[in-house]
């Protein structure tokens, strides 16, 4: 007899320990991700808790270091189907959040209305702001203009020594004309590559975005 109420006891104890990790989506209320720690997993592979899947500022954000470290999420109700979200982060003025969706997983099947706990994460698009384009085009000059300008220089530089070159006879100086002057194009063009940079310690400010729910 007192077997079976300890095998009854154990029973409800670990049907408490597996219930305690299902919740229903629709009852969270608040999410806190952070960029450096993945979702709790089950049924499927853990996945980052924030990836940042596109957007026009994607790709100036990695430069710059200046992906979020945090952002939370606040269930904003249903639309009729599942949950909605306004998730908001700390960003440079150059960056706003862009579309979210949240990703849980489904704790007995994708579907399911209850989700594993701390299975949740985030995928967001990052938007560059009108501050965002003008740095884009300040750090990504076209090189075309300096190259016209510098190849112009070249034909003027090469005019006036090929002018001495009738008077002097020189064999050597046509050498040290385009060595010269292709040192000068290459110096030019080197002052245009892209020099990368680290996170600036210029104004940030509170973006959120919108999105709903996804399940995996």
């Amino acid at each position: 007899m007192f077997t079976w109420k300890v095998f009854i006891l154990g029973c409800f104890i670990g049907f408490g320990e597996a219930t305690s990790q299902r919740v229903l989506l629709c009852d969270v209320q608040t999410l806190s991700l952070k960029s450096n720690q993945d979702t709790l997993a089950r049924r499927v592979l853990p996945v980052p808790q924030l990836n940042c899947v596109g957007g026009d500022g994607l790709v100036l954000a990695k430069r710059r270091g200046a992906l979020p470290n945090v952002v939370q999420c606040k269930n904003q109700g249903s639309d009729g189907a599942d949950a909605q979200w306004s998730c908001t982060a700390e960003l440079e003025s150059a960056f706003r959040m862009g579309v979210t969706n949240v990703v849980c997983e489904g704790y007995e099947y994708p579907d399911d209305p209850y989700v594993l706990t701390g299975s949740c994460g985030l995928e967001f698009t990052i938007e560059l702001t009108s501050e965002g384009h003008r740095l884009l085009a300040q750090t990504n000059p076209s090189p075309t203009p300096v190259i016209c300008g510098l190849v112009l220089l070249m034909v003027a530089v090469s005019g006036c020594m090929g002018g001495s070159n009738t008077q002097t006879k020189s064999s050597g100086s046509g050498f040290w004309t385009g060595a010269a002057v292709g040192s000068l194009v290459t110096s030019g063009l080197r002052g245009y590559r892209y020099s990368g940079g680290s996170r600036s310690s210029g104004s940030s400010y509170r973006s959120t975005g919108f999105g709903g729910t996804r399940r995996r």
